[in-house]
């Protein structure tokens, strides 16, 4: 079923753990995905 087909989804995040899965079942789901995380160095 695409119960989100024609949808478009912003997932803050996506790059793993829910975020990830999230944005995989809204793909599943036929939705357009925008996927965004961000990496930040730690400072020692």
């Amino acid at each position: 079923m695409m119960r989100l087909a024609g949808r478009t989804v912003l997932v803050t995040g996506a790059a793993q753990g829910i975020e990830r899965a999230i944005a995989d079942r809204f793909s599943a789901e036929g939705a357009r995905i925008a996927q965004l995380d961000l990496n930040v160095p730690k400072k020692g």
